[in-house]
Parts: structure tokens; sequence; C-alpha cells
């Protein structure tokens, strides 16, 4: 029962963090021909976004440069920000020095020490703007309403102080959620292995002894995409709201223990790599791999252009090989 008692503990706690984690990113480039087809949220010394991103984005840093396309918004805090690409909503930006030379069909709300708007510029919706001081270019295009606070050549360098600390702060802000999404995820492994050490220990050495990899990677995909056209049709057929719901959540908490299972599934590929096993036996997983795997992992995903490759891969793996887990101790 205490575990148990555990077991939903760290889940309970994990669930919240893990679904920031799981979009986030701290990559500093988004290459020019990536596309992140979700909300993208991203933090660091100087990130750059040149690729696209078909949903919100949220990003800060010291210098923050955004030349390619956003579907949706821009959220954006920095010591110096850099818009010269298209986005397809509202930007929200606070910053040191802000410039503006691209394409943004919404409104932009800004607070920055100054503000430069370029020739390029072409804002579709309300320019609201308060800056210690604002050059807006002749040339450039603003449809909707001016609404420009500048103060007093006195209160400008006040202003200024004021957008740099805002940086800072969201910047180590989302620094801090970063770091406690991993130890949440480090402790919810830990408490998961602690709960169900058997069938871990077990499924993971059937993994990498009887190189099932591909196959469970091919469940997990599977499942990935069928089971909500599943939970849909439940709820649109007329079979019954609270079966499709309850699909619906037991699809959602196992991407969460896939999220947390795909690090000690890597664990045990360093444990493979680094530990070798008896060819007569099979590898046993144990504390210190998981917790390895988890952080490894984490680390891993952090390399730009492959990092998020590598981690679905295994986030896919996680998943088919924990369904595969589930019917053995059904069965069981």
């Amino acid at each position: 029962m205490k575990k148990l008692l555990s077991l939903f503990g760290a889940v309970a706690m994990v669930i919240p963090i893990t679904a920031m984690a799981f979009t986030a990113s701290q990559s500093e480039v988004l290459p020019v021909n990536e596309t992140i087809s979700d909300n993208y949220y991203v933090a660091g010394s100087n990130p750059v976004i040149n690729g696209n991103v078909n949903g919100d984005l949220v990003i800060a840093g010291g210098n923050v440069v955004v030349t390619g396309n956003v579907r949706d918004d821009i959220i954006v805090a920095g010591g110096t920000v850099i818009l010269n690409g298209t986005v397809g909503d509202d930007v929200r930006v606070a910053g040191g020095n802000v410039e503006i030379n691209g394409m943004i069909r919404g409104e932009v709300v800004a607070f920055a020490g100054e503000v430069k708007v370029g020739d390029n510029a072409n804002i579709g919706g309300d320019f609201v703007i308060s800056a210690g001081q604002l050059n807006l270019s002749s040339s450039a295009r603003i449809g909707g309403e001016k609404k420009i606070d500048v103060p007093d050549p006195s209160e400008r360098e006040q202003y200024k102080d004021s957008a740099d600390q805002i940086a800072k702060f969201a910047s180590a802000a989302f620094w801090t959620l970063t770091v406690l999404s991993l130890l949440s995820i480090i402790i919810a492994a830990a408490v998961g292995f602690y709960v169900f050490q058997k069938p871990i220990v077990r499924s993971v050495g059937d993994l990498y002894k009887g190189n099932t990899i591909w196959a469970n990677l091919g469940i997990g995909l599977v499942f990935l995409f069928m089971a909500p056209i599943v939970s849909l049709i439940a709820f649109i057929t007329g079979v019954g709201f609270w079966v499709g719901m309850i699909l619906l959540v037991l699809y959602f908490l196992l991407i969460f223990e896939a999220i947390v299972f795909a690090g000690i599934i890597f664990g045990g590929l360093l444990m493979k790599t680094f530990k070798k096993t008896p060819k007569n036996k099979k590898m046993e997983i144990n504390w210190l791999y998981v917790i390895l795997g988890v952080v490894a992992l984490h680390i891993v995903s952090l390399i730009p252009a492959i990092g998020w490759i590598i981690s679905f891969f295994f986030f896919l793996t996680a998943i088919g090989t924990l369904l595969r887990m589930k019917w053995d101790l059904c069965r069981r």
C-alpha cells in the first residue's frame, strides 16, 4: 500500500511539470529547414529561431533573434530582441532593445528600453508601445491604432533597466521550471522503479536481449496516433461519452508514463554499452542506470536538430514497451 501511495504521489507531481517539459527545449538554434508542429518553448543565452513554428512561440534569452515563421503568437523576453520573421497573430515583447522589421499580422505590445521599427515592418493590428525611446520608420506599415508611451529623456534609463530586469526574470523562471521538470521526472522514475522493479527489469532486459526495440517502437507509433482516433469514434458514434473519456484519460496517463520510462530505457542502452553482461544472462538494469538514463536522455534532447529525434525514438519505444509490460502483468 505504501508503494502505491508513493507512486500516486510521484505521478501527481510529475504530470503538470512534464506537460511543460514535453514541448520545451533549451536548444539555442532552430535551423531554417526545421519545423515545430506544436507550441515551442525555448530559453538560452542567444536563442535563434530560423525555422518554422506551427503554434505559439515562447522564448527568453540574452539576445533573441526570430527570422522564421510563427503561425500563432510570440511571447518573448530578452536583453536584445530582433523580430525579422513572419508572425501569424500577436506579439508580446519585453526587452532592453527591441527591433521589429518583419510581418506581424496581429497586434504588437512592447515594453522596452528602446524600440526600433524598420522600413520592412508590417503590423496588421494595434501598435501598443511603452518604451524609453522609439524609432519608428516612416516606411513601416501599421494597420491598427497607435498607442505610444515614451517618457521624458530623464526617465529613459529607468525604462531600460526595468525591461532588462523583466527579461532576466523570464529567463531565470524558464530555467527554474526546466530544472524542476527534470527533477520531477527523476523522482517519478525512481519511485516507479521502486514500485515495479521486477517487471521493469524484465521488460528492459527483454527489450535489449530479444532485440524487440523496433517492434515496440512500431507499437508505440500506432498507439500514439490511433488511440485518440478510437476515443473520438467512441464520442461521436454513441458508444458512450464516458467510454471515450476513460480511453482519453488512460491515453494521456500512458503518455506521461512514457516520458519517464523513455529515460529508463535509455539507461538500459547505457548499461548495455558500458557494462558488459554475459551472453547466458539477461541484462538487469539497476538504480544507477535508471537515474543516469533519465539525465542523459534529457541532455541528449538538447542537441540541435537531432536531439528531439532521438528523444522521440525512445519515447515511442517506451510506449510500446509499457503496453507490452502491462499486457504481461495482466496475463500473470
